[in-house]
């Protein structure tokens, strides 16, 4: 085909002119939904297949897959927040991401695989960031799955190693009996 020509976006729309969602489905599965009443926008086979909530957004296969409840989510990745029932103002970025979140609010999910610890479903202010980072407990922030973390460098030479240019150690410590360290410098 060669497309449509003079078209009038004022009288030409793809779209609704009710107050109705607009869903986009092949072989009658969902691939898209936009709903202006809830404010819920998903793209992605069975992504936001509920359309449940207020305020979420979900994009790749399954994102948002189970919400019921869960309101101002954002899932990106395939399968991202794919449990999240009645969470809230969680975010998930990368393929399974907080998939094992079920009813935990305000947590961040950055990374494939990033998630909460085996066998837990719900935490508040939990941060996972990295691939297969796993977070334990609320308020806490998880850097990297056995990452060595560095700060003013970008070659750790330990697990945490600070560095503010080259002009001194800010701070060198080290627990001998686990042959854990910390260096800045």
């Amino acid at each position: 085909t060669t497309g449509n020509a003079g078209t009038d976006t004022s009288v030409n729309f793809m779209g609704t002119t009710d107050n109705m969602p607009l869903r986009f489905k092949q072989q009658n599965q969902q691939l898209a939904l936009w709903n202006k009443n809830l404010f819920n926008f998903s793209i992605g086979n069975n992504a936001g297949n509920n359309d449940a909530g207020f305020s979420n957004i979900a994009m790749g296969t399954s994102a948002l897959r189970d919400n019921t409840n869960g309101n101002s989510n954002t899932a990106a990745g395939s399968s991202a927040l794919l449990f999240n029932t009645t969470g809230f103002l969680n975010t998930a970025v990368g393929n399974f991401a907080g998939t094992l979140n079920k009813g935990g609010f305000e947590n961040t999910f950055i990374g494939a695989a990033s998630n909460f610890g085996t066998g837990i479903d719900s935490l508040t202010n939990a941060t996972a960031i990295g691939y297969n980072s796993r977070v334990d407990t609320s308020n806490a922030l998880i850097l990297g799955s056995n990452a060595s973390i560095g700060i003013g460098t970008s070659k750790p030479r330990f697990r945490l190693h600070v560095s503010n240019g080259g002009s001194g150690n800010l701070l060198n410590a080290s627990n001998r009996s686990s042959r854990e360290e910390v260096l800045c410098s």
